[in-house]
């Protein structure tokens, strides 16, 4: 079981990893996994955490609508794993609304354009909302929603370019 909001009830409460961790007698190690989502806790753990932060375990499960990461979030956000993480509270509908922003009209740089391109920080900068793309595509195709490949070309044309799809 992912806790996405566990770090931030833990830091309202004013307690250190080390502290709650003493205080539903695990390490602190696993604390850490667990806020970073490296790693999901058992039930009964989650029970025994949110008993510990005198919160209902659905409060370190899922965000407050009002808490649904936005679009600015998902640019700005460095972790990929966290990125994944949020994504699962948002709704299919913003989740496409998001991707078309993202990859609608970005033209997917090569490898050769990357070597050649005089602005490389524009270019890399694509290359990072192409990657973001592609794990709101990643989610979308959990949700098994149709894929955005089908119905935005330069995302296509982006996996393609990275032979994506033959890896998975």
């Amino acid at each position: 079981m992912q806790l996405p909001r566990l770090r931030e009830w833990r830091e309202r409460r004013g307690q250190t990893q080390q502290e709650l961790a003493d205080d539903v007698g695990v390490a602190r190690d696993s604390i850490s996994k667990w806020e970073t989502g490296h790693r999901g806790a058992y039930p009964s753990t989650a029970r025994k955490l949110a008993a510990s932060l005198d919160i209902a375990v659905e409060d370190l499960t899922t965000y407050p609508k009002s808490q649904a990461p936005q679009l600015e979030w998902v640019l700005s956000v460095s972790d990929a794993d966290m990125l994944r993480l949020r994504l699962r509270d948002v709704p299919t509908e913003e989740l496409r609304i998001w991707i078309k922003a993202l990859a609608g009209n970005q033209r997917h740089r090569t490898i050769e354009d990357l070597r050649t391109h005089t602005d490389m920080r524009e270019a890399v900068a694509k290359s990072l909302v192409m990657l973001r793309a592609t794990i709101i595509r990643g989610e979308l195709l959990s949700r098994e929603d149709e894929d955005p490949k089908n119905y935005l070309p330069d995302l296509k044309r982006h996996l393609d370019a990275l032979d994506i799809d033959s890896q998975t």
